[in-house]
């Protein structure tokens, strides 16, 4: 019979990645017998789970971390259906790009007009230079019994939220820009901005077990 551990630490799934103590709180902490289910810690008295990652501007650091908070939603909730999964990546690939991409190095869509190459010239040139390589992507992460919580900041200037495109318009359905934006919303039950543009607040109801 395996145990819940008190105080569970869970490692870097990637060289740059943070990550802080993740806790199970048992319903009675004083006994150090208590048996984890087999399916969920909710069942087990689990409370919340607080963890976070920071990220160089290399966009191959999202899929490992993502892989990561998906784990853990398993270990907390157990088994979830395949649309909710999908809708938690694409949510989290979308707003750890746009932090990296366009908040850190300060890329915009719109220079795509000019070519895809000039996009991945600058793509692979900026991470590099010293105005943007020591800032960082931050992906804090909360899960409890009702709901899970991504705070996705990084450390640019921030943008107007208010002036993005809707990318649904007849003018704007040829543009890059704004598809991102929508399908967090779509997908999570909330997405809030911060006043500077620099952070999204992405809540997700938990899943029915």
């Amino acid at each position: 019979m395996s145990h819940c551990p008190g105080p569970l630490a869970i490692g870097p799934t990637a060289e740059n990645a943070q990550t802080s103590v993740i806790t199970c709180l048992q319903n009675s902490p004083a006994n150090d017998s208590a048996v984890c289910p087999a399916t969920n810690l909710v069942d087990s008295g689990f409370v919340q789970l607080n963890t976070e990652f920071a990220l160089e501007n290399d966009l191959s650091l999202i899929h490992p971390v993502i892989e990561k908070v998906l784990e853990l939603a398993t270990l907390i909730y157990g088994e979830y259906d395949e649309s909710y999964r999908t809708h938690l990546s694409i949510s989290l690939t979308e707003a750890a790009t746009n932090a990296i991409v366009h908040g850190n190095l300060e890329i915009s869509s719109a220079w795509l007009s000019d070519g895809e190459n000039v996009f991945q010239e600058m793509l692979t040139k900026r991470p590099h230079d010293a105005s943007f390589a020591e800032r960082r992507a931050i992906v804090a992460v909360t899960m409890d019994r009702r709901q899970l919580s991504f705070a996705v900041r990084d450390q640019g200037p921030g943008f107007q939220v208010s002036q993005v495109p809707d990318p649904t318009a007849p003018e704007n359905i040829m543009k890059a820009g704004g598809r991102g934006l929508m399908l967090m919303r779509n997908f999570m039950d909330a997405v809030v901005h911060n006043q500077q543009g620099n952070e999204v607040l992405m809540i997700k109801h938990a899943p029915a077990m």
